[in-house]
């Protein structure tokens, strides 16, 4: 089920509203347990409709992660072209990292940011 809400920013002269939808995070929850169950290193998470980490504690579990993705679409500069997420959900918009990410002490590779969306 998806939730809407708006946000608006008064501290301009103008105001923007930004309407936010809180997606169904199941996808994201689903690939987060396969990850544990198999202990895959590297884990999408683009594209999975997330717009805060905290609503997935789960992957604050997944210790054994080396590389996350949570991106939507990102750079390969060694092969110099976009990569887009293998995800077909809707855009991750994140605001911030919580700080639960230290959690991830196996982390040496985290893609974020890009599709528009730049943290």
């Amino acid at each position: 089920m998806n939730q809407a809400f708006a946000v608006i920013d008064f501290s301009q002269t103008t105001f923007e509203m930004t309407i936010l939808a809180q997606h169904d995070l199941t996808p994201a929850k689903q690939l987060i347990q396969k990850c544990r169950e198999t202990r895959d290193p590297y884990l999408d998470l683009g594209n999975c409709g997330i717009t805060d980490l905290n609503d997935l504690p789960e992957l604050f579990e997944c210790s054994h992660l080396e590389t996350l993705i949570l991106s939507n679409v990102w750079w390969d500069y060694g092969k110099f072209q976009p990569i887009n997420s293998g995800n077909t959900g809707p855009d991750n918009i994140l605001e911030s990292i919580p700080e639960e990410m230290a959690q991830l002490n196996k982390l040496t590779k985290l893609v974020i940011g890009g599709g528009g969306h730049e943290l």
